[in-house]
């Protein structure tokens, strides 16, 4: 498997490729994220890409939670890739920049 994360403008993209025959589960640690001066919260992956789309167009995209030991499963199909955007369950704080990923508003 390959990982590679990339941040810019305040945001994280992770990419996960399998380079395994067969599927296989991978298990992503991330570490806790502030928000301010407040308790951590826990990192969330939410898929923005892959190469085989197996959920309806208009459907929410999955969002990857840490599971008990705080890593996060995430599936992969042989030879395949997904692509997430992380975040923060906070993100983006209140008085935090706007999200350069969100839509300009309509005029």
């Amino acid at each position: 498997m390959t990982a590679v994360r990339r941040e810019h403008a305040g945001q994280a993209v992770l990419c996960l490729t399998s380079t395994a025959d067969v599927p296989l589960t991978a298990r992503v640690p991330l570490p806790q994220a502030t928000a301010g001066t407040g308790p951590t919260e826990p990192i969330e992956l939410i898929e923005i890409a892959r190469d085989l789309p197996t959920h309806p167009p208009d459907a929410p995209p999955p969002v990857l939670r840490p599971a008990p030991d705080g890593l996060i499963p995430v599936e992969l199909d042989a030879g395949h890739t997904r692509w997430f955007r992380i975040r923060t369950t906070t993100h983006p704080p209140p008085d935090g920049p706007p999200d350069p990923f969100t839509p300009p508003p309509a005029r």
